[in-house]
């Protein structure tokens, strides 16, 4: 990278954290965490950040470019999911808990339920992302960079009563 003799190059990173646990469902009221065979990929653009079994909590750490503009796609997808089973008469569901997706310490969880895709080709009546994923599929955020002007960006709406999900949590 040419520079001027004197002037120092400055490359803007972010840093991108995400918490991930399995556990189980009873009847879609009761989380209970407990290992459970999950198969997940993480990816970034192109690039896999993680992928393998969910048998214990994983927390990824990642610093990409945060350029003016930049545009990023973040994609957590579940490929194999331990099968739902009875416990104590009950149906017990197996799941992905996404605990958090932090973006310079900014939550993006909840960004996911209001400006994600959801992709279940088991359930396509699933069509908003969650917290918990309980089939096969995945879910994504689509983001530019810097971070915060994107939030400003989608929280910019007409109607004065909205508070963004970011704000209230």
């Amino acid at each position: 990278m040419f520079s001027m003799p004197g002037k120092i190059e400055h490359i803007n990173k972010a840093k991108l954290n995400i918490q991930l646990d399995t556990g189980y469902m009873i009847n879609f009221e009761k989380w209970v965490p407990a290992v459970q065979h999950c198969v997940v990929k993480i990816m970034l653009n192109d690039l896999t950040l993680y992928h393998g079994n969910v048998n214990q909590p994983v927390c990824i750490e990642h610093e990409f470019l945060d350029t003016a503009n930049g545009n990023y796609k973040l994609t957590v997808e579940v490929e194999d999911l331990a099968d739902v089973f009875d416990l104590d008469n009950t149906r017990a569901f197996p799941m992905l808990h996404i605990q958090g997706i932090w973006i310079e310490n900014l939550n993006l969880r909840m960004a996911f339920e209001e400006y994600g895709k959801c992709h279940c080709p088991e359930r396509p009546d699933i069509i908003v992302p969650s917290e918990y994923m309980g089939s096969v599929g995945a879910i994504s955020l689509q983001f530019t960079t810097p971070i915060y002007k994107w939030l400003l960006q989608c929280d910019n709406r007409k109607d004065s009563n909205y508070y963004s999900p970011f704000l209230i949590e």
